[in-house]
């Protein structure tokens, strides 16, 4: 019999499906039982759950959070999981916990059957977090997780000194189905271009080069289409240029008809710390799709075989964009570069070991 896993993630399940909510999916369809907690919440004393896709998905909600503070919010994530773990009827002991936000680094002190810390993010990096309060998450999660996932390399370098012998990688994967693409390809005509389109999707924040965008947005024939949230005034003057279509927030289809008709997807990272360990889930997206894929020359991302253009300047975006004109690129399932959770799972072992539970 298969555990049941308490899968703690720091996005909500009906957040736009990435690496999270890929990996329980796929959990739970091999055949455990997933209890999916949404990011734990302030403001109040409160347990929902409901039934989503063959899983358990939980809000939970506490009088305060502090995360900026550990020693306090040690005892607001204790508070909310033994409320969980009494309203649901669980026991540590027969459970697995499969951690992903670390600011509920408290629960890994309990006595689970078996635990993993799945690490996808410089946690301490992002714009506001106190790098302190992060690093005494970390520490403490490292001396009592059995197993340690890490989604690129670099993120393995700050734990090794603790945590050496027991770190796997399991990089990310496409977050659109098979069906999905197939479906936008085969509505799709990949017909001789006048116009180069292309897209960037996710959270345009602090880590987008909002400067590398708008210098693309300003060549000839190229058309960019921006779908995902922003902010900051690169963000606001981008999304007003002519060249710009901007689509806001889209559900999973939206996405997958709006890559299917581009013909580049864009990595428009800056080259700060919080990006030496990234592993974008839209490369694989965009790939999948067989669109060309750009990015600016960065040496995080300089070995990433995905990539086929590094764009440094606009006499190189000029000639790229010229390139493509002449020989298009997108709209055709690249079967070869399609990978999935599913796969990632097998890869990294980590379903051969639930099948020995």
């Amino acid at each position: 019999m298969k555990p049941t896993v308490l899968f703690v993630s720091p996005v909500d399940y009906n957040a736009l499906k990435q690496r999270h909510q890929g990996l329980a999916c796929e959990i739970a369809n091999f055949g455990c039982k997933v209890i999916y907690l949404n990011p734990i919440r302030s403001g109040g004393l409160s347990l929902v759950s409901k039934q989503s896709e063959g899983l358990t998905v939980v809000d939970v909600k506490i009088p305060i959070k502090a995360s900026a503070y550990p020693f306090i919010h040690f005892f607001c994530v204790k508070m909310a999981l033994r409320m969980l773990l009494k309203k649901l009827n669980l026991k540590p002991s027969e459970c697995v916990l499969w951690l992903a936000d670390p600011a509920c680094a408290a629960m890994t002190g309990f006595k689970w059957k078996w635990q993993l810390y799945d690490c996808c993010d410089l946690h301490g990096a992002f714009p506001g977090q106190k790098e302190k309060a992060w690093r005494i998450y970390e520490n403490f999660i490292v001396s009592n997780v059995d197993l340690i996932t890490v989604s690129h390399p670099y993120l393995a370098e700050h734990l090794k000194s603790n945590f050496n012998n027991k770190i796997v990688l399991m990089p990310n994967a496409t977050s659109l189905s098979i069906g999905l693409i197939t479906e936008c390809v085969k509505n799709t005509k990949n017909k001789k271009l006048s116009v180069v389109k292309a897209v960037s999707s996710g959270a345009h924040f602090e880590w987008v080069d909002t400067d590398w965008l708008l210098m693309l947005s300003k060549i000839p024939g190229f058309e960019l289409h921006i779908a995902g949230t922003g902010r900051g005034k690169g963000f606001e003057e981008l999304i007003k240029q002519k060249s710009v279509v901007y689509h806001g927030k889209l559900s999973q289809q939206e996405l997958a008809k709006l890559l299917a008709e581009c013909h580049v997807g864009l990595l428009p990272f800056k080259d700060i710390e919080l990006i030496k360990g990234v592993d974008p889930i839209k490369i694989y997206d965009y790939a999948a799709l067989g669109l060309a894929i750009w990015s600016p020359k960065l040496n995080s991302l300089s070995d990433n075989k995905l990539i086929t253009g590094f764009i440094g300047d606009s006499a190189v975006a000029e000639k790229a964009v010229q390139n493509l004109i002449v020989e298009p690129s997108g709209a055709e399932l690249n079967t070869n570069a399609v990978v999935t959770w599913r796969q990632r799972l097998k890869e990294s072992g980590i379903l051969q070991f639930i099948e020995t539970f």
